[in-house]
């Protein structure tokens, strides 16, 4: 897949290393289901079982200008009797990108390949509930609510509640006609 400023490439194991570094940084997890105490052992993992798991895509976000790493996208529970999947995580971990408009961009790349490429029928998303910068983001994008999914994660052993979103393939054409 490729936007205007960004390129999202399948994973390798090469990028964990990457994502490492970041989900070590509590300002790059405050909103995402990961433990403190990672590893770099439980990034490879992760990545070695979602490698095996047709269920699950995994892609590593590129700056064009940079022809670096920047984030991670995963996205799972892909069902093709349903023709749904759920974009699990996503995060720019390169504070030299955050704040930048790369989000919006990512995320209309992300729903046009699910409702072109894969002919997905439904998307969905969740987030902390007190999130609002993804709120505001998935909002704007056409994602509805569906509701607070209680204690619904869990993250150094402290159960977390998540807002559940999805987007539907009329609902998406509806909104980007003149894709």
């Amino acid at each position: 897949m490729e936007t205007k400023n960004l390129v999202l490439k399948d994973t390798e194991l090469s990028d964990c290393k990457y994502f490492y570094k970041w989900e070590k940084d509590s300002e790059i997890t405050k909103y995402l289901s990961i433990d403190n105490d990672v590893q770099y052992e439980d990034v490879v993992k992760t990545f070695v079982l979602a490698s095996n798991d047709s269920t699950k895509l995994m892609f590593t976000i590129i700056s064009k200008a940079e022809k670096a790493p920047i984030g991670r996208v995963s996205i799972s529970r892909i069902s093709s009797r349903e023709n749904s999947l759920d974009i699990t995580k996503l995060y720019i971990g390169n504070k030299n990108f955050q704040g930048k408009g790369y989000g919006i961009e990512l995320m209309e790349a992300l729903t046009r390949y699910a409702f072109f490429d894969l002919n997905m029928e439904r998307v969905t998303l969740d987030y902390y509930i007190d999130n609002k910068r993804a709120e505001l983001l998935y909002n704007k994008i056409g994602f509805k609510s569906e509701g607070i999914m209680r204690n619904a994660t869990i993250k150094n052993g402290k159960y977390y509640d998540l807002k559940l979103m999805s987007m539907l393939r009329n609902e998406y054409f509806n909104m980007y006609k003149k894709v």
